[in-house]
C-alpha cells in the first residue's frame, strides 16, 4: 500500500495527495473519472490541463493501514495540496465541500514527531513492541492486537501510543519496554499446483500459469476458488 502525489510538471507542485493499495489501479480509476464529467477537484484539474501535465509519485509505503492513514495526514500537512478536500486519514468529502486546507498553517514540528515516532516503531529486524491497556494491564503484541480485541480503531490507538490524542473511547495504551519485543507472525506461503483445463498442463503455481499464458494471477486465483467461471477464455484446477 503506498500514498501517492500527483504533481504538476510544469510547476513541480505537489497538488494532490491520496493513498491506495494499487496505484496502478488508483492511476486507471483517476483517468476514468477525468474522462467522465469529473466532480472533484483533481479530476476537473486532469480535464482542464490533460493527463500528459501530471506525474505520480510514491510519496510513502506501508503495509498497516493506521500507518499509512497518518502518513498521508501527514502529507498532506506538509504539501498542502490544493486539490485535496480533507485532512486525510480515510476522510471524507461531499461536492462542494470548502476546501480544509484554506489557511491552514503548517505545523512542521509535530510532523517531525509523528514521523520519528513510525520510524522508531519497529527495530530493524521488522518486531513489534509489545502494547500495555492501562485500563486493565494486559499486554498485547502490537496496536492492531489491542484494537481487534477492544473492537477500536487501530489508528486511534496508534495515536494514543504516539501522543497525538489523549484516548480512544475511554481507553489509554503505552508501549511495554518491559515486556520482551514479540516476533512478528510467521508468514506461511502454501503453493499449489495448477492444471490448465484446455491443455492439460500443470504448473507450480498460478505465478507459473500466469507469466506462461499471460493472464493476470489475480485472475486465475478467481477462477480457482470459484469467484469466476474462466479467465482469459480458460479455465483451471487446483491439480493437487
Amino acid at each position: 500500500m503506498v500514498v501517492y502525489g500527483v504533481k504538476r510538471k510544469e510547476t513541480g507542485e505537489i497538488v494532490y495527495v491520496g493513498q491506495a493499495v494499487d496505484l496502478k489501479k488508483r492511476i486507471r480509476t483517476h483517468k476514468s473519472a477525468a474522462r467522465n464529467d469529473p466532480k472533484w477537484p483533481i479530476g476537473k484539474a486532469f480535464s482542464k490541463y490533460g493527463w500528459v501535465s501530471f506525474e505520480f509519485v510514491v510519496l510513502e509505503t506501508s503495509e498497516c493501514r493506521a500507518q499509512l492513514n497518518l502518513f498521508e495526514m501527514a502529507q498532506i500537512a506538509k504539501y498542502r495540496p490544493k486539490y485535496n478536500m480533507t485532512k486525510g486519514g480515510a476522510g471524507k468529502a461531499s461536492k462542494g465541500h470548502k476546501s480544509w486546507n484554506k489557511g491552514m498553517k503548517y505545523d512542521k514540528e509535530r510532523l517531525n514527531k509523528l514521523r520519528e515516532a513510525w520510524s522508531k516503531r519497529d527495530n530493524k529486524d521488522g518486531n513489534r513492541k509489545p502494547v500495555k491497556h492501562l485500563q486493565t494491564g494486559k499486554i498485547y503484541r502490537g496496536s492492531c492486537d489491542a484494537a481487534g480485541e477492544l473492537g477500536l480503531s487501530n489508528a486511534h490507538v496508534s495515536q494514543v501510543l504516539h501522543g497525538t490524542r489523549p484516548h480512544t473511547k475511554g481507553h489509554t495504551f503505552s508501549f511495554d519496554l518491559s515486556a520482551p519485543i514479540q516476533q512478528p507472525y510467521p508468514l506461511q506461503i502454501v503453493i499449489r499446483p495448477v492444471r490448465h483445463d484446455e491443455t492439460g498442463i500443470v504448473y507450480k503455481d498460478m505465478g507459473e500459469a500466469s507469466r506462461a499464458l499471460k493472464i493476470p494471477a489475480p485472475n486465475i486465483r478467481k477462477v480457482l476458488i470459484g469467484e469466476r467461471k474462466a479467465a482469459g477464455g480458460q479455465h483451471f484446477f487446483y491439480a493437487d
